[in-house]
C-alpha cells in the first residue's frame, strides 16, 4: 500500500486580454452582489493569499481551454534576480525537448507581486503518464543541458498536481 497524500493548495487561474481587460473585469466584479457575497462568506475561511499578474513568454503561448481531464502540474520558480532572460533562453530550447512527449498548456512570469517567479503548466493523463514522460525528456539531446543551465538560476521550485474545478474550461 503506498503513502497517503494530502494537497492543500488552492489556485485560481484568471485570463485576461491586458491589463484593461484585467481592470474592467476587477470593476464588474465590483458592482457584482453575488461576487462580493462570495467575498464575504470567504474571507472568514482564509489564512493567507497570494496573488500576482503574470505575463506569458512570448515563445510559449498559452494553449486555449481544452477539456482533456487528467491532470495539471504547475511548475514554480523563484529565479535568483536578474536571471528572467537567460532562464528565457535556456528553456526556448528545453522546451522542444519536453514538447515531443507532451504538449505544454502554458508559461508565465511574475510582473506585480512576488516577483522573479515562472510558472509553467502541463497536462498529463494520470501520474503514472507524468513520471513516464518526465523518464523520456532525459533521453533527448538537450534535456540535460537545459535542467543543467536553468537549475543554477533558481533560488526555489515547486511541483503541485492540480485537478479543475467542475466549472473549469479545462475540466
Amino acid at each position: 500500500m503506498g503513502r497517503r497524500i494530502f494537497i492543500t493548495l488552492k489556485l485560481h487561474i484568471w485570463e485576461f486580454e491586458g491589463y484593461l481587460g484585467h481592470t474592467q473585469e476587477m470593476d464588474r466584479l465590483r458592482k457584482d452582489p453575488t461576487y462580493q457575497k462570495f467575498l464575504k462568506d470567504l474571507r472568514p475561511m482564509l489564512i493567507s493569499r497570494d496573488n500576482q499578474i503574470c505575463l506569458e513568454f512570448a515563445f510559449w503561448k498559452s494553449r486555449p481551454p481544452v477539456a482533456l481531464g487528467g491532470i495539471y502540474e504547475m511548475r514554480t520558480y523563484l529565479l535568483k534576480p536578474g536571471n528572467l532572460l537567460e532562464w528565457e533562453t535556456n528553456w526556448r530550447r528545453g522546451l522542444e525537448c519536453r514538447r515531443q512527449f507532451c504538449e505544454p498548456v502554458g508559461a508565465w512570469f511574475s510582473q506585480l507581486g512576488k516577483l522573479n517567479y515562472v510558472h509553467h503548466m502541463w497536462n498529463y493523463p494520470d501520474l503514472e503518464t507524468r513520471k513516464k514522460t518526465r523518464e523520456q525528456a532525459w533521453k533527448v539531446d538537450g534535456w540535460a543541458e537545459t535542467v543543467y543551465n536553468t537549475v543554477r538560476l533558481i533560488e526555489r521550485m515547486e511541483a503541485n498536481i492540480l485537478l479543475p474545478m467542475d466549472f473549469s474550461s479545462l475540466k
